[in-house]
């Protein structure tokens, strides 16, 4: 078997830390352990609030990459990576990763990964070949120059190509969890290798039995030959909460062997959310299930015994809490298991821890808990990890360093000996190569050429050369200013975890090996038969795929105090064993070619921050704005309005329904309008909200139908976060679904017909049903102009879009509307 080394795109954060730790093996007296970190704070040299720098991390030797997905000083949300180096234990900002032609909201930096040659950057919701349908960048870590743009060669709108990145030395896996070649939102996982000269599409994978809403290529772990492929929200017997596909090179293509899932999950738990692999061990985080309180997570431990994987733990930390999602993320080498918690309290709501657990014989104990020393309320650390020997990288998203969501990292170094004791270092120095360009457009320039274009063009290209691109031309350099010393040297202190009671251990029937042997096309596969596993299954040797061508933070004030507590001997809980499934038969091959060389990024040597004014908030919101932050009117004697969560309800396994409401002292009402202190972390900021609030308490101002996924709106300075297993639930019917309606069509003189349409909803409240997976046209384009909020009524003549034949379907809220080219739907005019 080829041995393939596991890159996976992590956090970043190191601080000096002395851990003493004890823990507690499974049935045998506590020992005493010494571990020493030191840790260093890494941050943007143009750090600005709502950058989410951290959101995802990487790193290989002396390299660091962090995402900031953000990052909007150039377009919106345009996004960018930032590329850091090691020499001598100081870190050193080399370069700031995106594009001569950054793309409004195309979140660049959303994932990470590299190997050490190359840096990939997803961009998951650009717009190249089809709307928001995602790419990646490839840059060069010798230059730190953009290499070339990879897209699949079936480019399907809002697919989120690049949402999840694997990197080895010469293959690149890119995940698309919402491709609905196999069904809406089924996901799908793109194969690239490169051939000594272009990065080449060689495979499209598929699970056996992935269907429609799974959103295959979540996440993504490669190690040995073996990569892990999860769909969270799977749901079949023996994996109601999710799953995770474990495929194998067998010297010429992947091919899926096995399939696991945990029996004890349920829809809405996530299992997969994060995934690690190493040495024959894969590690499943489950964020959003219930073990030790509502949305507390846990994380699965699976060993591969030679014909099975097998589920040996199943564990949380000594200190884990409802809500602490623990399992966010995870690393894993050379036994030694790294989990985020993002969402613990350690240093205030939200602040986000990192644990360390270390295999002793086949069972896995905590041996430290990692917490920045400077870490507040909000920060999130933990939200991302990467490990590499000695050096672990941690995300910190929400850090406040320069306004809310500014974002940090911190990179945490094992090292030998105690009692060693260094001044916590913050990093934001650094020189960038590369200048972007000064006025982006929309979209991507025409064909790429050799030379980059001086003023990109707004037609996106439609063919990119595989010549790379060439050295770009020179820009203005920033110089930083270095950063102050804190003064204070934080302590941190492990204390014992208490030993856990034992549970006893099952193990599970193998499933049997389906009869039928699928064979993948370009036509979404029907729904298997139920096999009831516990393990992973062996999946048939899929058909061919074809192949393409392709601030410092202030000085504290005190010495804080940090204790790190090894688990508690993690209770045995039942073991199951995959099943390996039949060989599938091989995809076709696409050829890709690279994407011209865009113009350089500039370089910039940081300036500290000051200590932010800002408040850091308990749930920094997750899609950054480029709107100026919008002002309050608040007439004198009057108060703040508070944002309510009333209730959620589940309407469907992947649709869920919020509802919002707001209270407010005082005798006269304020003004705020959206944007700033009034918006929306995910879709878009405006979701319905009221932009005039009135004293009094109005429980059901308005609603947002959502999947699940975490969903804050921030109101002056405060936050509400509605999430599929909110514990305040409210009746299925508890919102009336929005019903579409068609009002005429009328020919065109083009030959096209024009359907115009209208809705009702019959809530007292405004209803925002994002597009996409409630709110969409078939056939494509699934935007055709449709409203995202709906108003109280019935609304008619809302807006008209074309079709050529046939029929045009508008999905809203589980309902739908039919336009067709018949006599009998035709407008009438008087």
């Amino acid at each position: 078997m080829r041995s393939w080394k596991r890159l996976s795109a992590p956090v970043a954060g190191v601080v000096l830390i002395t851990l003493l730790t004890l823990f507690a093996p499974a049935r045998s007296v506590m020992m005493q352990s010494s571990l020493t970190f030191t840790q260093t704070k890494l941050l943007a040299a143009d750090a600005a609030q709502y950058n989410y720098f951290g959101l995802s991390v990487a790193v290989r030797g002396d390299t660091a990459i962090v995402g900031a997905y953000g990052k909007s000083d150039l377009v919106r949300n345009a996004g960018a990576a930032y590329a850091f180096t090691r020499n001598a234990g100081s870190w050193t900002q080399q370069a700031r990763l995106g594009t001569s032609s950054p793309l409004i909201d195309a979140y660049l930096g959303a994932t990470v990964a590299t190997n050490g040659s190359y840096t990939a950057a997803g961009a998951p919701y650009a717009s190249v070949g089809a709307q928001n349908d995602g790419v990646v960048y490839l840059f060069s870590n010798a230059t730190w120059q953009q290499q070339t743009i990879l897209l699949p060669n079936d480019p399907d709108s809002l697919s989120q190509f690049g949402n999840a990145l694997a990197i080895n030395d010469n293959t690149l896996f890119v995940g698309a969890p919402m491709h609905d070649s196999f069904g809406v939102n089924a996901g799908a996982v793109y194969v690239f290798t490169f051939d000594g000269a272009s990065w080449v599409q060689q495979q499209k994978l598929i699970g056996v039995d992935t269907a429609p809403g799974d959103r295959f290529g979540s996440a993504l772990a490669l190690n040995d030959g073996w990569l892990a492929v999860s769909a969270p929200l799977h749901s079949s017997p023996g994996s109601p909460g999710g799953a995770v596909y474990l495929f194998e090179f067998d010297g010429v293509s992947w091919v899926q062997r096995y399939k696991v899932g945990a029996p004890d999950t349920i829809a809405g738990d996530r299992f997969g959310s994060a995934i690690a692999l190493d040495d024959g061990w894969l590690a499943v985080g489950v964020p959003l299930h219930r073990f030790v309180g509502s949305a507390s997570g846990a994380v699965y431990l699976f060993e591969f015994n030679g014909t099975a994987w097998v589920q040996r733990q199943k564990f949380v930390a000594s200190d884990t809490a409802g809500s602490d999602q623990f399992g966010s993320a995870l690393a894993l080498e050379n036994r030694r298991l790294v989990v985020g918690a993002p969402l613990h309290n350690s240093n205030g709501p939200a602040s986000g821890a990192v644990y360390i657990f270390e295999r002793a014989t086949t069972t896995w104990i905590e041996r430290a808990k990692l917490i920045g020393s400077d870490t507040n309320a909000g920060d999130r650390l933990g939200g991302s990890i990467s490990i590499d020997g000695n050096t672990i990288l941690v995300g910190a998203y929400g850090d406040t360093a320069a306004g809310p969501a500014t974002g940090a990292a911190y990179v945490f170094v094992e090292v030998t000996g105690p009692g060693v004791t260094t001044t916590p270092s913050i990093i934001v120095t650094p020189t960038e190569t590369s200048t972007p360009s000064a006025t982006p457009s929309n979209t991507p320039s025409p064909t790429f050429t050799s030379t980059p274009s001086a003023t990109p063009s707004n037609t996106p290209s439609p063919t990119f050369t595989s010549t790379p691109s060439p050295t770009p031309s020179a820009t203005p350099t920033f110089t930083s200013t270095p950063s102050p010393t804190p003064s204070a040297t934080p302590t941190f202190t492990s204390t014992p975890s208490p030993t856990p009671s034992a549970t006893p251990t099952f193990t599970s029937t193998p499933s049997p090996t389906p009869s039928a042997t699928p064979t993948f096309t370009s036509t979404p596969s029907p729904t298997p038969s139920a096999t009831p596993t516990f393990t992973s299954t062996p999946s048939p040797t899929p058909s061919a795929t074809p192949t393409f061508t392709s601030t410092p933070s202030p000085t504290p004030s005190a010495t804080p105090t940090f204790t790190s507590t090894p688990s508690p001997t993690p209770s045995a809980t039942p073991t199951f064993t995959s099943t390996p499934l039949p060989t599938p038969s091989a995809t076709p091959t696409f050829t890709s070619t690279p994407s011209p060389t865009p113009s350089a990024t500039p370089t910039f040597t940081s300036t500290p921050s000051p200590t932010p004014s800002a408040t850091p908030s308990n749930t920094p919101s997750a899609t950054p704005s480029n709107t100026p932050t919008a002002t309050a009117t608040v007439p004198p004697g009057t108060g703040t309005p508070r944002p309510i969560l009333a209730c959620v309800a589940r309407r469907s396994p992947a649709s869920y329904v919020a509802i919002f409401g707001y209270e407010m002292e005082g005798t006269a009402p304020v003004h705020m309008p959206v944007g700033g202190e009034n918006r929306f972390n995910r879709y878009r900021e405006d979701l319905g909200q009221p932009t005039t609030f009135e004293p009094g308490t109005r429980r059901a101002a308005f609603a947002v139908v959502f999947d699940g996924l975490p969903l804050t709106w921030s109101l002056a300075g405060r936050q509400v976060t509605a999430w599929a297993n909110y514990p305040i639930r409210c009746s299925s019917d508890a919102v009336v679904r929005i019903q579409p309606i068609l009002e005429c069509t009328l020919p065109d003189s083009n030959g096209t017909t024009i359907a115009r349409f209208g809705y009702r909803n019959d809530n007292a409240f405004n209803v925002a049903v994002p597009v996409r997976w409630q709110n969409f046209f078939v056939p494509a384009p699934i935007q055709r102009g449709q409203p995202v909020v709906f108003a109280p009524g019935r609304h008619r003549f809302v807006f008209e879009t074309g079709f050529s034949r046939g029929a045009l379907v508008w999905f809203l809220d589980g309902r739908i509307a039919v336009a067709t080219n018949a006599p009998v739907q035709a407008c009438q005019f008087n």
